[in-house]
């Protein structure tokens, strides 16, 4: 199953933060071995090609024109922010065909630490609901 995962909306945190939790997102859904993951770099390069600003891709709508351009069967799409003293990963995946959400989940963490196992067991969930 190719799955992708769009910049992540940075709420009340710096769009590095943001970048960041994308990235250790990709990395443990390539550690389920459920998904082909497909590179930050790769994505990047092909929407370039094809001009397409990923930036605010939040929506379902927007979700399935990336993961077209992409080739993908799952896009994953969301937030990464922080409220009060708690930070969050809100994720929705994206059927491609469909264009429907065939799965939401949530991690939550007041530390690095916490945060970096709350992803890994949203990558554990979301490869169990998306097989």
């Amino acid at each position: 199953l190719n799955f992708a995962i769009s910049d992540l909306r940075a709420e009340n945190v710096s769009a590095g933060d943001a970048a960041v939790m994308g990235d250790l997102l990709r990395s443990e859904l390539v550690k389920t071995g459920a998904f082909n993951v497909i590179e930050k770099q790769n994505m990047e390069k092909v929407l370039a090609e094809h001009a397409f600003q990923q930036t605010g891709c939040t929506s379902e709508e927007c979700a399935v024109k990336l993961g077209k351009l992409l080739n993908v069967q799952r896009m994953g799409v969301g937030s990464f922010g922080k409220l009060l003293d708690a930070y969050f990963l809100n994720l929705r995946v994206v059927d491609i065909e469909t264009g429907q959400v065939a799965v939401a989940d949530s991690a939550e963490g007041k530390t690095v630490s916490d945060l970096k196992t709350a992803v890994r067991d949203m990558a554990r969930r979301l490869a169990e609901a998306v097989q």
